[in-house]
Order: C-alpha cells, then structure tokens, then sequence
C-alpha cells in the first residue's frame, strides 16, 4: 500500500456510516462542552478556583457571607445558524432553600481569571441572557450524576449566540450567578469520587428540533447462569456479575439482562440521536441496597434461536453470544449503590448513543425493525447488581428514544454517492 492511496479504502461499511453520522450531528445538532470552566469568590478577590466543581452562590447563602460565580467559555466555530439551544448542568449537591441561576454573556478570555480581575475587565461587558444558562433547582431538588436540562434560549439569546458565532472571536463565555440559594455543578475536571461522577462539565445543546421517536420496550426478561435453562419474565431485569456473594459458591452468579424494541418506524430515516432510559427501583428491589450496578450493552440477534425474547434463557443466549456487537455508550451504566447514592432510586437513568452505535440502530431499523440489547455486567472482580425496572414492575418500561430527519433523500444519496466512488476506485 503507498502512501497517497486514500485512507477511506481501509474502511468496513459500518465505519463509514459511523463517520457520516457523526459528520451528520454535528452540522444539525450537537453538544458542545466548554474549552475551559473555573468559578470565583469573593471573599478571595485574588484566587481563581480551577479543575474544581463550579459554586453558584448568593452572599447570603455561604457560611463567609461572600458570593460565588461560575464562568464557562465554548467554541462556536464552524457550527450553522443556531435555531434553539440549552445548557445541561450535572449537580453536586442538594438546593436548600430553592437555587434559582441565572446567566451573562461576557467577553471571552477566561484563563486565570480571579474576582478583581473579573470586576476590572468583564463586569461592563455582562449581557444578560433571557433563558439560556438559567435553571431553579427546588429545595432537595436534583438527582446527583444527572444531567438536569436548563432554560430554553430565547429568541434574544439565539440571535447573541449567532452575532458571537459568526464573529471573528466565535468564543461564547458565560458567568452563572445566584439570585438565590447555592449550588455546586459538576465540571471537566477529573472529581470522581465517593457518590460523584468525574469529568460531567456544562454542556451547550444545539438545535435539537427535529422530530423525535420515543419507543417503550415491547418484551424485556432476564436469564441467569446458575438456571440455564429458565427464563425470568415478568420480573425486574437482573444484570450482575459473576463476583460472589459473601458465603455463597464462585459459581453461576451472572445475570443478562434482554430488552426489545420495535424501531421499524424509523426504517429510512437519518437517526441523529439515540437514548436509552432505565428505571432504577432501588436496585435493590431485588439485589439489595448495598451492591453498585456497572454494565456495557451489545447488539444482540436472537432469531437463531427461534425463540422469542421473554422465552431465551442463558444457554440460549450463549448460542448467539459470539455474534454480538458491543455498544460503546448506550446502554452503558456505572453507578454508585443506592445505600451511597439514593439519589439514584425511584429514577430513569439515561444512557445515550455514540456515532458508531447510531450505525448499528439504523442498520437494525432498515432490516428487522427490530433492536435487541443484552446488557452485560462489567467484570472486573467487583459484585455488581442492577435491576431495572420493566413492563411488569409497576409498568415502568425501558425506553428508546430516537431523534431522526425524516426523509433524508438528499443525504443518502451523498452517502451512496460516496461509497460508489470509494467502490469504484478501489476497483481501478
């Protein structure tokens, strides 16, 4: 192979689909997360308070009587016309009294920047944004490792954004203060810890307007190593490991846990976007308060079997197991027990798609309309236990939801146009 022949040669298919994808979600919508993040203080007028979890803090609301800002910068270079926008925050710590955030644009050039500093160069350039940046978070309000979605931008917001988008300093920077109460916000640094989920930053959502399908799993079960050939229907969906418990056998611990889903409403269409939501009961409805829950998902064809999906048991599956496709993000979990973290419990928990594994649900859509998951606890020599809530378990079904383009005639044709001439240049 020389040198100049084209890197696009050494592509599979599916690669390829993957690549466009994501070429795809970025020109329509995308999320973006901050080039840099710090907060300020101002009982520390010198200080700048970076690689750390952001305060938003009225004076009022800190045991020094001084108020606490976050600023965050993005990059909006390169992105089209921006038609609605929101930022997500992921919270540290529990609102009490009610927080409410609002949001300023201010120049950009954030680096090292302290209290004084932020008085003597960016106060006089604060804009205030009308809904982009600002959330109220209730007395007791938000689950911990979650993203929780902010205010919609306003149309006076969206048209700043496009005036900063198209400027040449396409740098989007913006402070968060308090009008009341506290709150401490996950950001980019490495700040995993006991309950706390690491590198969860600020994240700017554009133009996600496109029509979206939100589809309930149509059968579910699980199956366990230790009962072969059972299958364990209307019941939580067991997903362990195979660690033991204490003073129980090595052997036969491992869960799978097998959802279903008809997509085939979404055969020919641009799948931009995918995410998966799992109830989580207690987890320890059925496994115990005490246990973490850490898994990953694969793509799954059961149709060998000629079994249905509530009929396969564990031998069953390890008959069709060589020939799953792992996911790289949807379906993948790693939480804290809910004795650490009961934040988690009595909640949906989402998961959501890379570009490679939107590839695999648009190949599933355009042939069997059918996505079947399998999810597979992590092991690592830890006892993980997730059981996830189902139809039957207080009808708290999984969920698939999908953002689509219909009718994507003009991007397919480039997509098959491209792959005609790859075709046709390697046959040169």
């Amino acid at each position: 192979m020389t040198t100049t022949r084209p890197i696009l040669f050494t592509l599979r298919f599916g690669s390829l689909m993957a690549l466009l994808l994501g070429i795809v979600q970025l020109s329509h919508a995308g999320i973006l997360l901050p080039e840099y993040d710090l907060w300020i203080r101002e009982i520390a007028g010198e200080t700048s308070y970076e690689n750390d979890a952001l305060w938003v803090a009225t004076a009022s609301s800190t045991s020094d009587s001084g108020q606490r800002w976050a600023v965050a910068e993005w990059n909006l270079n390169g992105l089209p016309e921006i038609t609605d926008a929101r930022m997500e925050f992921a919270p540290r710590t529990q609102a009490d009294p009610d927080a409410v955030q609002v949001a300023f644009v201010i120049d950009s050039g954030i680096t090292g920047l302290t209290w004084e500093s932020y008085q003597a160069t960016k106060l006089a350039t604060e804009v205030m944004l009308e809904g982009l940046g600002g959330i109220t978070v209730p007395s007791g309000g938000l689950v911990f490792n979650r993203y929780a979605a902010g205010n919609n931008a306003s149309v006076a917001d969206l048209a700043l954004l496009n005036s900063i988008r198209t400027s040449s300093d396409p740098k989007l920077a913006v402070a968060f203060k308090a009008t009341n109460g506290a709150m401490e916000w996950n950001d980019g640094a490495n700040l995993g810890g006991s309950g706390y989920a690491a590198d969860m930053p600020i994240r700017l959502v554009v133009n996600e307007t496109y029509p979206g399908l939100c589809i309930e799993a149509t059968a579910d079960t699980w199956v366990r190593e230790i009962s072969p050939d059972s299958s364990f229907n209307s019941d939580f969906i067991s997903v362990w490991s195979g660690t033991s418990r204490p003073g129980q056998g090595d052997d036969g611990m491992r869960r799978y846990g097998i959802l279903e889903f008809d997509i085939s409403a979404a055969a020919g269409q641009l799948i931009t976007g995918a995410t998966l939501q799992l109830y989580m009961p207690a987890h320890g409805t059925g496994s115990g308060l005490e246990y973490p829950a850490n898994q990953t998902a694969m793509v799954l064809d059961v149709s060998g079997t000629g079994l249905a999906v509530e009929s396969q048991t564990w031998n069953t599956i390890q008959s069709v197991l060589p020939s799953a496709i792992p996911l790289d993000t949807l379906g993948a979990y790693n939480v804290g027990a809910t004795s650490t973290t009961p934040e988690i419990q009595d909640a949906f928990l989402a998961s959501a798609a890379s570009p490679a594994d939107l590839a695999q649900i648009t190949a599933a859509a355009n042939s069997s309309g059918k996505l079947t998951l399998l999810l597979v606890a992590v092991e690592d020599g830890t006892d993980y236990r997730g059981d996830w809530g189902d139809g039957e378990a207080g009808g708290l079904n999984a969920k698939l939801t999908l953002t689509i383009i219909p009718e994507p005639a003009s991007i397919v044709l480039c997509v098959l146009g491209l792959i005609g001439v790859i075709g046709f240049l390697r046959r040169r």
